[in-house]
C-alpha cells in the first residue's frame, strides 16, 4: 500500500488510516469468502478434515515399472549409444 500510495502521491498520514484499514478488512474478508468457497468444492464441510483414500490397482505395477524405465536408461552414458548405432 505504501508503493501504491506513493505512485499516486498520497501522503501517509491520519487522514489515510481509515480508508486503509477499510481496504485491508474488505480483501481479508474477500479472501476468506473465496478460500471457504474453495474449500466446499474440494469437499470440506464444517470444518473436518478430508483423508483420502486410494485404492490399489493391479495395474499400478507394471505403470511405475514403465515410469522407471525411462529413468534407468537416462543414467546410462552416450557413448555407449554411439558405439552400438555406428
Amino acid at each position: 500500500m505504501r508503493i501504491a500510495m506513493a505512485l499516486k502521491g498520497i501522503r501517509p498520514g491520519i487522514r489515510s488510516i481509515v480508508p486503509l484499514a477499510v481496504t485491508l478488512i474488505v480483501t481479508e474478508i474477500r479472501r476468506a469468502d473465496e478460500v471457504a468457497r474453495l474449500l466446499v468444492v474440494r469437499g470440506y464441510t464444517i470444518g473436518g478434515r478430508i483423508c483420502p483414500r486410494f485404492r490399489a490397482d493391479p495395474l499400478d505395477v507394471p505403470a511405475a515399472i514403465m515410469a522407471i524405465i525411462p529413468a534407468l536408461l537416462s543414467t546410462l552414458p552416450l557413448r555407449d549409444v554411439f558405439i552400438l548405432v555406428g
